[in-house]
């Protein structure tokens, strides 16, 4: 089956895909690490992706690397009943999901602890945020202070006060959406 393979808000550069049957392992026709056999050459409005012709009866194991070798993604799986009902999936770099359709593709992905006062989150489809955009909690649920937000691309950097480290992971809430934000 040919599926369409999207890398997207991914830094410049050269990137590649490894593939192979998961849990199993095989590969599919991936070789010479950091190379593997797909690029990420070609693009649309969307974003690079690549086309990948696969026997769908195993799960799918996937890792994006940079043709330096580093920086590159998690290993990533797509089950084989996802892989049989769909031909397109989105990938966004720095999160650990996969989407099946540009609708799901907007909005809070994921958020990072950067420093005791700045998160770092993915944000697609938002050009413009501000502190009050956002809430933020402590595990206890005592609520973060939110003193400044900015975006640039798809990374918003949100500048907090009074928070207690310790109390991490924080949940981070934008437009209804709460993800975890780990150190």
């Amino acid at each position: 089956k040919e599926l369409k393979i999207y890398l997207l808000d991914k830094p410049d550069g050269t990137w590649n895909v490894w593939a192979w049957k998961y849990p199993s392992g095989g590969d599919y026709d991936s070789k010479g690490w950091p190379g593997g056999t797909y690029q990420l050459t070609e693009s649309d409005e969307i974003g690079a992706y690549t086309k990948m012709e696969l026997d769908v009866s195993s799960d799918l194991g996937i890792l994006f690397v940079h043709s330096s070798g580093d920086p590159q993604t998690t290993d990533l799986i797509v089950p084989k009943e996802i892989l049989s009902e769909y031909k397109t999936f989105y990938f966004i770099y720095g999160d650990t999901n996969y989407y099946t359709n540009t609708d799901t593709l907007n909005g809070l992905k994921s958020a990072t602890l950067t420093t005791e006062t700045t998160i770092v989150a993915v944000i697609r489809g938002s050009s413009s945020v501000k502190a009050s955009d956002f809430t933020v909690k402590d595990s206890s649920g005592t609520t973060i202070t939110v003193t400044n937000a900015t975006i640039s691309g798809s990374k918003a950097t949100i500048t907090i006060s009074g928070a207690d480290i310790t109390k991490a992971p924080y949940e981070v809430t934008y437009k209804g959406v709460t993800v975890s934000a780990l150190p």
